[in-house]
């Protein structure tokens, strides 16, 4: 298969080559080769009061919510009442879980998709609201990415398009444009 190379309408897509160090890592295929895999590290200054309300503001900063919106625009299919399905939520997240997990067989991110939707909606419910989704990829974000900074979270979302949209390619260094 044809690995899509760093054309101007690409780059234009993703704003140009990533710069981003931090995510270029997040989003690396290798990452999680040497060492503790990123997903069970954790940096404790995150959690300072401080820095957790710096985190709860970005969920209002303008580039923020327009990213997570425009991500779902694109990949999550509304039903009538302007819902989403827990079928589509899964479908999606399972996405994003194989790029952020690439190493993972797809059953182990079923399975855990499937613990998490429990915690995350403990009453189980078939429909999710908007802000519910909303508030799904914010904490997704808000957990992968390394910095507390509105201009990362915004970059997170259009690193995870350009992801979804060329996912399937038969060279994970298809990815590698970024």
């Amino acid at each position: 298969m044809k690995v899509p190379l760093m054309t101007n309408k690409i780059a234009k897509e993703i704003g140009g080559k990533h710069k981003n160090q931090d995510l270029n890592w997040v989003f690396s295929t290798d990452r999680d080769e040497h060492g503790k895999p990123y997903y069970q590290d954790g940096n404790p200054l995150l959690y300072s009061d401080e820095n957790l309300k710096k985190r709860t503001d970005l969920k209002k900063d303008q580039a923020v919510v327009e990213a997570i919106q425009d991500f779902m625009n694109v990949f999550f299919k509304k039903n009538r009442e302007g819902n989403y399905t827990k079928e589509e939520y899964q479908k999606v997240f399972l996405k994003i879980g194989m790029v952020l997990r690439p190493k993972d067989p797809s059953d182990k991110l079923q399975q855990k998709l499937i613990e998490e939707y429990d915690n995350e909606f403990p009453k189980n419910p078939e429909m999710l609201t908007p802000e519910q989704v909303y508030e799904s990829l914010y904490s997704l974000c808000d957990i992968w990415c390394p910095n507390i900074d509105a201009q990362e979270y915004k970059e997170f979302f259009e690193l995870m398009k350009f992801k979804l949209k060329y996912e399937g390619q038969s060279n994970a260094g298809a990815y590698g444009v970024i």
